[in-house]
Parts: structure tokens; C-alpha cells; sequence
């Protein structure tokens, strides 16, 4: 991975410094309703415009990526609340599956219905 950086940053380093030694002549840069007016060589103003051009393009894709980032920020919040509800609902699984052990087997004959103990009742 080092080596695939510098074969990207050293010819491009080489291209910024060769645009850098060409364009030292000095421009003026008016901003025309206000009485701002910035003098230079032409290699420190585009590569201020690039600069300025780059932070823009930077803000504007963070400002962009901010639904995604807030829908991320639920779905992991989302997922700590479910994985908690699963623990609990193994704790609880376990408790159950516990007490069956004590439970009666199904063998035996299951509890009468209410309608069936009325009937056997003798009347005083």
C-alpha cells in the first residue's frame, strides 16, 4: 500500500512543483463590488483556489452524508436495544424451560375441565 502512495503522490508532486516554476508571474485578484484586491503569483492563487475548491466540495459532501450518518446512529442504536431484548428474553426462556423441568410429565392425565367438577358435585 506504501508503495502504490508514492507512485500516486511523487508524480504529483512532480506536476505541482513544474506548474509552480512555470507561473511565478504575479497576478491581482479584485473582487469587484467590494475593495478587496489580492496580488500574487499565479501558482499560490490557483492552488488557493483549488484549496478553497476542495474544502467547499468537503463540507458540501459531509452536509450530504448526514442522513445516512443519522440513519447509521438508529440503526445501531436499534440493534443495542434488540440485542438487549434477546438477552432478556433468553434469561427468560431459561427460567421457563427451568421450571418445566419441575412440571409433571404429559403422561399424566391432564387437570379436569370446570364444566366436569360442577358435574360431580353433589348438591347439600
Amino acid at each position: 500500500m506504501k508503495i502504490l502512495t508514492w507512485l500516486v503522490v511523487l508524480p504529483l508532486f512532480v506536476v505541482v512543483a513544474a506548474f509552480a516554476v512555470g507561473n511565478r508571474g504575479t497576478v491581482t485578484i479584485e473582487l469587484d463590488p467590494l475593495p478587496l484586491a489580492f496580488s500574487g503569483p499565479l501558482y499560490l492563487v490557483v492552488m488557493a483556489a483549488a484549496f478553497i475548491g476542495l474544502l467547499a466540495g468537503g463540507g458540501a459532501t459531509w452536509m450530504a452524508g448526514a442522513k445516512w450518518r443519522r440513519e447509521a446512529r438508529r440503526g445501531r442504536r436499534r440493534i443495542r436495544l434488540l440485542a438487549s431484548e434477546l438477552e432478556q428474553l433468553r434469561a427468560q426462556a431459561a427460567t421457563v424451560a427451568a421450571t418445566e423441568d419441575e412440571i409433571p410429565a404429559a403422561s399424566q392425565a391432564p387437570p379436569e375441565a370446570p364444566e366436569a367438577i360442577a358435574d360431580k358435585r353433589q348438591p347439600l
